[in-house]
């Protein structure tokens, strides 16, 4: 009987001190560390790798339009296409007009065939030449949130790899080819 009380007597003790333990945490903020805690030795993972803050799209895009605009210069116009499943937006841009559109932009003049045939270089058009072809020419505010095309304009032409060697296409080109 002597033992069943002393068991009991223990029991009871290591209860109540698991029991203080508990308490005591809660009263402390402390918790038990979770596998990933215990692997990294409680630090956050953003304590152990930080990352750069992103820059702003307006600064990406800004910053973009300079080196494009080193490539092309004054006198050339640059054509880009965004693909997706549910539609292609195509439009262009030079330092004169910034960004725009014209139905003649892809159909009439060819632009994405002939850029299909130079894939590892930045195709750029002379922009005086290529203004007489314009139909239905609009301007682009792509600073405008509400412009209608807008994301995918500016994801597209952020796509621009400005590394690749230029190849500038003249319309007699274009035209030999249809």
């Amino acid at each position: 009987m002597k033992t069943i009380f002393k068991l009991i007597l223990v029991l009871s003790v290591v209860f109540s001190l698991a029991s203080c333990q508990k308490d005591s945490d809660k009263q402390d903020g402390l918790k038990k560390p979770n596998k990933i805690e215990y692997d990294k030795g409680g630090k956050d993972q953003k304590d152990v790798n930080p990352t750069p803050p992103s820059k702003p799209v307006e600064q990406l895009l800004n910053e973009k339009i300079e080196e494009v605009i080193n490539i092309i210069g004054n006198d050339y116009t640059v054509y880009v296409a965004s693909d997706s499943k549910e539609e292609v937006v195509t439009f262009l841009f030079n330092k004169k007009d910034g960004f725009f559109q014209s139905i003649s932009s892809d159909y009439l003049l060819g632009m994405k065939d002939v850029e299909k045939n130079y894939p590892k270089k930045l195709v750029i058009y002379k922009t005086s030449k290529l203004q007489k072809h314009y139909i239905n020419k609009k301007n682009i505010n792509i600073f405008d949130k509400n412009e209608k095309f807008r994301d995918k304009i500016v994801e597209a032409f952020l796509k621009i790899d400005t590394k690749r060697p230029v190849k500038i296409i003249s319309l007699s080109e274009v035209d030999s080819e249809y």
